[in-house]
């Protein structure tokens, strides 16, 4: 049988992170993600489920967060969502 769900779309900000910021000693926000969303994220596509993640901000640390996804469309700088 089919998988009844072939994309799933999430928003990084407050769903693929817990929503607190952390600030570095340059004043940098820092964000956690857990390795837990990766896991599904990789279990998903290997069923066959495409993943796209957006997010309404530009950060420079969302190419590293998202490499190792394989996601199927990563957005940034999103204003509606």
């Amino acid at each position: 049988m089919p998988n009844a769900i072939s994309l799933l779309v999430l928003d990084v900000d407050g769903v693929l992170t817990d929503g607190r910021l952390y600030f570095g000693a340059r004043g940098e926000a820092l964000k956690v993600f857990h390795v837990h969303d990766g896991h599904g994220i990789a279990q998903l596509r290997r069923v066959g489920v495409q993943v796209a993640v957006i997010s309404g901000r530009r950060s420079p640390w969302w190419p590293r967060a998202v490499a190792n996804w394989a996601c199927a469309m990563c957005t940034r700088e999103c204003r509606t969502s």
